[in-house]
C-alpha cells in the first residue's frame, strides 16, 4: 500500500495528460516513469538536507544526509487521515504525524507540506 507522500510523488507527472500521452510515446512504462520519479524526489531530498545542513534517521537509527525514497516512504506508512461526523459537522485529523514526517515535507517543500495539512 502507498504512502500519501507516495502517491503524490509519483502521480505529479500523470495529472496532466499530455505528460502522460509523452511518456507512452517516448517507451516509458509506469514503472520505468515511477523509478524516475522516485530518483528525483530522492535528489530534491538530499540536496535539501545537504542545503541545510540536517539529517534523518537512517533504518538503524544512524543520522544520514543520503536517505532512499523507498525507506522515506516506509516512514510515512501508518500515518491516516480520521474524519469525525456530528449532528453538526465534521472533523479532519491527521494521525501519528511525527516531528520527522514534517521535516520531510518542510523539506520537499509547500505541496507536500499542503497534502499533511488539514484545513478549517
Amino acid at each position: 500500500m502507498l504512502s500519501l507522500l507516495e502517491r503524490s510523488v509519483v502521480s505529479g507527472l500523470f495529472r496532466v495528460p499530455q505528460k502522460a500521452r509523452a511518456h507512452r510515446r517516448a517507451g516509458l512504462d509506469h514503472g520505468a516513469l515511477r523509478g524516475t520519479v522516485y530518483r528525483l524526489a530522492e535528489h530534491r531530498l538530499r540536496t535539501r538536507l545537504a542545503e541545510t545542513e540536517q539529517t534523518v534517521p537512517d533504518q538503524l537509527n544512524r543520522p544520514t544526509a543520503r536517505p532512499t525514497m523507498r525507506w522515506i516512504f516506509q516512514c510515512f506508512e501508518g500515518i491516516e487521515l480520521l474524519h469525525i461526523h456530528s449532528a453538526s459537522e465534521m472533523q479532519s485529523l491527521i494521525l501519528r504525524l511525527q516531528p520527522l514526517h514534517r521535516l520531510v515535507l518542510a523539506l520537499l517543500g509547500p505541496p507536500y507540506e499542503k497534502i499533511y495539512t488539514i484545513s478549517s
